[in-house]
């Protein structure tokens, strides 16, 4: 299976409109890896794609990468940058001919609505769903400071995918034993302080407690220094903290196989 990541960024892309910040700085260079957009990703397993979240970014996010399958949609909530594109993803879906399947919870539908080309298939955390040869686990995580907004994390075989995360809830810690490669929200730099998101640091915890052996951090913000200093500045964390992990700050258009 493979990992491709659309968009790595806040619900806010990198970089911001005037804004000389050094992160925004570095995010304008050609090619920087600091320069992200709202968070999204592909896993692909064979022939078959599924599509994680439709951000604001997703029309641009499938032309650039060149997307011209996707045999399923997971929706992790009602944020805009995870659902704010799905009238462009209905377009997609019409220019090439098919139905979408968008996994999702009647709360999050709720806020967007039909669109043609896309066919809703309200799920329960605990649910699985099969897709081709991957079948998807859907777990409750928490992230909403405010109600209706219920959010989803996903495993898929030993890999397990959580963008928008400020806990996990024991009944999914034990449903993510046995994973190997976690994709977990560290939306804010160490020592910042937000009830909706995880830091580096509290991601690493929960690696840790599982015993994964990959951390891949994503949905990573304003806070941070320009990727080429986080990232070293992670790996030295590791070093020191948790020796056994390996870790990864996550950019757009990585691609990450797993066996």
């Amino acid at each position: 299976m493979e990992a491709l990541f659309l968009g790595t960024g806040p619900a806010e892309a990198i970089p911001r409109i005037g804004h000389s910040d050094a992160l925004c700085f570095d995010a304008m260079k050609a090619h920087s890896k600091s320069r992200r957009l709202r968070s999204a990703a592909i896993l692909r397993s064979g022939e078959t794609s599924i599509l994680i979240d439709a951000g604001p970014d997703i029309g641009y996010q499938l032309a650039s990468h060149r997307v011209q399958k996707i045999d399923a949609v997971l929706l992790t909530h009602a944020h805009l940058d995870a659902g704010g594109g799905l009238r462009m993803l209905s377009d997609w879906a019409a220019a090439h001919g098919v139905i979408l399947p968008v996994y999702t919870e009647h709360a999050t539908l709720r806020r967007y609505g039909a669109f043609s080309g896309l066919d809703y298939r309200c799920v329960k955390a605990g649910a699985t769903a099969k897709v081709g040869p991957m079948s998807v686990r859907f777990l409750r995580v928490r992230h909403s400071l405010r109600s209706g907004f219920p959010t989803f994390g996903f495993r898929i075989g030993r890999l397990a995918y959580a963008s928008d995360v400020a806990s996990i809830p024991a009944p999914s810690l034990r449903q993510l034993q046995g994973v190997r490669t976690l994709i977990l929200d560290a939306a804010f730099w160490f020592e910042q302080k937000y009830r909706g998101h995880l830091t580096p640091d509290k991601s690493v915890k929960y690696a840790q407690w599982l015993g994964v052996e990959h951390l891949v951090l994503t949905q990573t913000g304003h806070t941070y220094p320009p990727h080429h200093e986080a990232e070293a500045f992670l790996k030295h964390y590791a070093k020191s903290r948790a020796p056994h992990l390996k870790i990864s700050l996550a950019y757009d258009g990585m691609r990450l196989k797993q066996a």
